[in-house]
């Protein structure tokens, strides 16, 4: 801050997180460059960051004035320390960044604007004469810039050999030609906030496509996952580092939007075209968020309108797997997402006197032909049924298995994710009424039935 601001003013932090950002960048070279010392030499590395580090570093010809010439720096505003005309200018409506960086560019601009004698006087002969009588030289340039448009400038100085180039807001940067020609934003659909538009990567490969692969995720949203998988942090553990502040959950189920259409779910009064429709539009909500850690890989190059990029693909071949009946519900919107896996009905309902799951249809293959499988199912209610067709999968030889599900009780929930650590749940609403009958309270009642109108 102390190099930033204006000469008279105090100091200015920098707009964005520069330091956090650059330290990123850092810190990607620096992993990239472990990766290929370890191809050759075969043992790895810590790799130690500091944003203080990566701070000093960025100090640039600044750091190196004084650490080799001695000379401490000093707030310049948008004027370069050793380059006149160098900076910003004021045109009628708006501000535009000019440099002359050597004699061939000063005279360029001084022709441009009509001020043929300024680099033969003796006051701007040279840079360093420049920089020395640099207010009065930048006092001749405003009485010209200061009266035109920013768009008048620009013209002026097309084609004119040195850098310029308007000082744009967030809007107007966005609406740049360049930003649009080089598709800088790209738009994503997100889980729970719709069509929302990011930037995209800054770089683009000759060789391999690169794009947006998942929506930003919501706080703490993987961090069960990490916990888990890199990690290797059990239940208590998990539980922990939660409960000491240490780690943050995000509890999707209870993100406004998911809880509007749970609640619209459960009233008595909809139609089965309207339970049809919430089912299906909570289903794609949750399925976005199952197959967010499915790996991608590249296939084969493919055309674009504007140029070639590699296609890229799920790697796992994966299988949905519907309970019979309700979970047809959710196949429509797990199909969009996944429209090349294997889908395999598995038909079981629950003995009433026993609550215990029945199996009465089974299509699987012999032989397990998928690396995993996403199993649909409106209700989690005791966990029988669940319990049963997840045993089923294992049984097949489905290695990693996900469970899709609309609503489940908290007991039924608890059950689960104890009995099967390494299945991925995810639930729009877990309630914690569940009666003797098996019945989830407030719950969205029985899912078959009001499905297809037969309650």
């Amino acid at each position: 801050m102390h190099i930033t601001g204006e000469e008279d003013g105090g100091p200015v932090k920098v707009g964005v997180a520069v330091t956090d950002i650059m330290t990123g960048l850092y810190v990607h070279g620096a992993i990239m460059a472990a990766l290929i010392s370890r191809a050759s030499t075969g043992r790895g590395q810590h790799l130690d960051a500091s944003l203080l580090q990566t701070q000093v570093s960025m100090l640039a010809n600044i750091g190196s004035n004084y650490l080799i010439g001695g000379m401490e720096a000093q707030r310049w505003g948008t004027r370069h320390a050793s380059i006149a005309p160098y900076q910003v200018f004021a045109t009628s409506d708006g501000s535009i960044c000019i440099g002359a960086g050597n004699n061939k560019q000063f005279a360029s601009l001084c022709h441009r604007l009509q001020q043929p004698g300024l680099p033969d006087d003796p006051r701007f002969r040279t840079n360093a004469d420049r920089v020395k009588n640099r207010a009065q030289l930048v006092s001749i340039i405003n009485q010209t810039l200061s009266v035109m448009t920013t768009e008048e400038v620009l013209a002026l100085l097309e084609g004119c050999g040195l850098p310029y180039g308007p000082v744009n807001n967030v809007a107007q940067t966005f609406a740049h030609p360049q930003v649009l020609a080089r598709r800088v934003v790209r738009e994503i659909e997100h889980p729970f906030a719709g069509k929302i538009n990011v930037v995209g990567p800054a770089v683009e490969y000759s060789e391999s496509g690169v794009g947006v692969r998942l929506p930003p995720p919501m706080l703490g949203q993987h961090t069960e996952l990490v916990l888990r998988s890199v990690l290797g942090y059990n239940d208590q553990q998990v539980e922990r580092a939660v409960s000491g502040g240490g780690a943050t959950i995000y509890n999707y189920n209870m993100h406004p939007i998911v809880q509007q259409k749970v609640s619209e779910l459960r009233k008595a009064s909809n139609t089965p075209r309207q339970v049809r429709e919430l089912t299906d539009s909570i289903g794609r909500l949750l399925m976005y968020e199952a197959t967010r850690d499915l790996p991608l890989v590249s296939t084969k190059e493919e055309q674009s309108p504007v140029g070639t990029y590699m296609a890229q693909e799920i790697q796992p071949r994966m299988a949905l797997v519907p309970i019979l009946r309700s979970g047809l519900s959710l196949l429509s919107a797990a199909s969009d997402l996944l429209p090349d896996a294997e889908i395999y009905h598995l038909g079981l309902f629950r003995e009433e006197s026993t609550l215990q799951p029945v199996e009465y249809y089974n299509k699987l293959p012999r032989k397990c032909n998928v690396q995993g499988c996403i199993i649909l199912d409106p209700m989690i209610a005791t966990g029988g049924t669940a319990e049963a067709a997840i045993e089923i999968m294992q049984k097949w030889g489905a290695l990693k298995i996900k469970y899709v599900a609309v609503c489940a009780s908290k007991q039924g929930i608890d059950m689960l994710t104890k009995r099967f650590p390494d299945v991925q749940f995810y639930v729009a609403t877990i309630d914690e009424g569940l009666d003797s009958h098996g019945v989830v309270i407030p719950g969205i009642g029985d899912c078959g039935d009001r499905l297809n109108n037969t309650a």
